[in-house]
């Protein structure tokens, strides 16, 4: 899922976000409190910047790849920095850009409406998931509680998100996308959110000044 954000899976923290025993209280309203508050808090931001950490493990939580990046998010545009590549959205076009090759492949945004965005995460119960409260989790000092969200679409690829959110502040520390079939998951942990950065549209647009001779590729 590298290709589709891993960030489809942040994260993509993920932040945010084994359990196979949703049924029985598939609204908990304890975690409904939690997200909304969770929410709340993102969507207040004007943009937010985050510095993460994203682990691929396997089921016996073996880790078999990581990569640090950093995403800036305002609306539904974002810039996604990572070493090998950088991803701008201005919230209609996406430009990736490839540093080692040189190149910038340019498409329309359409994300899938069951897709995990930059935008979606925070978001992500309020449509088709399932969720639950688990209880609490001492991190040091910070205590997380853990907020466990699932598809209603058994056909959708994520089994489920479990978000870990600082119970003081209502930031989220870090979440795991579970794969269904696979078993994998995708660990995403932030180290850190700089709210209401300035930012202008030219952000989130590719710069072929700042980055001559780049090969174009439209995909359009």
């Amino acid at each position: 899922m590298k290709g589709k954000f891993s960030l489809q899976y942040l994260l993509l923290l993920v932040f945010i976000l084994p359990c196979f025993g949703l049924s029985a209280q598939v609204h908990d309203p304890v975690a409904l409190g939690i997200l909304d508050k969770v929410s709340l808090k993102y969507k207040s931001y004007k943009s937010y910047k985050v510095n993460y950490e994203v682990a691929s493990e396997s089921p016996a939580g073996k880790t078999m790849d990581s990569r640090k990046g950093e995403i800036l998010v305002s609306g539904q545009k974002f810039v996604l920095s990572l070493p090998d590549q950088d991803v701008f959205c201005n919230g209609a076009t996406l430009w990736t850009y490839l540093k080692e090759a040189r190149e910038v492949n340019i498409s329309d945004y359409e994300p899938g409406s069951d897709e995990i965005t930059p935008q979606s995460i925070f978001t992500l119960y309020q449509r088709g998931y399932k969720y639950v409260y688990w209880g609490e989790q001492k991190d040091h000092k910070t205590t997380l509680q853990i907020v466990d969200l699932e598809p209603e679409d058994r056909k959708n690829e994520v089994l489920k998100v479990r978000l870990f959110v600082n119970k003081a502040d209502k930031s989220v520390k870090r979440w795991i996308v579970f794969e269904r079939g696979s078993g994998n998951r995708q660990v995403f942990t932030l180290s850190k959110v700089t709210p209401n950065i300035p930012v202008t549209d030219a952000t989130f647009a590719f710069s072929k000044t700042k980055h001559p001779g780049v090969k174009e590729i439209d995909l359009r």
